[in-house]
């Protein structure tokens, strides 16, 4: 019995580089949600757009909620204060854990075999 090999033609390999975890930390650190471009396109576009609209709505609400219930002055500004420094930590914690859980997913994707 005897075996023949066709080819069709020379193989091409793709190399890919993996990206880095420490980059996209130092990224997020400096450029805050800009720095997730290089791991997230998708996820980017989110907290660029998405959250900023979702985090106006939420400081609107407590605005209004503070100032129906006869707030007004110090008090008010001091809640709407907080809340929107709780928010903007909230989102820039949020652009470091989602770059790194996109930068994991990219490499295993890319030395997944198959």
């Amino acid at each position: 019995m005897e075996t023949q090999i066709r080819s069709s033609g020379p193989q091409h390999v793709v190399v890919t580089p993996t990206k880095s975890a420490g980059i996209q930390i130092l990224l997020v650190f400096f450029l805050g949600p800009l720095g997730l471009f290089y791991s997230t396109i998708k996820g980017a576009l989110i907290m660029l757009f998405g959250v900023p609209i979702l985090f106006t709505v939420f400081a609107v609400a407590i605005g209004a909620g503070a100032m129906a219930s006869g707030g007004g002055g110090a008090g008010t500004l001091l809640a709407l204060g907080s809340s929107i420094f709780l928010m903007l930590a909230t989102w820039w914690i949020g652009s470091f854990v989602w770059g790194v859980m996109a930068v994991n997913s990219f490499n295993r994707k890319l030395t997944q075999p198959g």
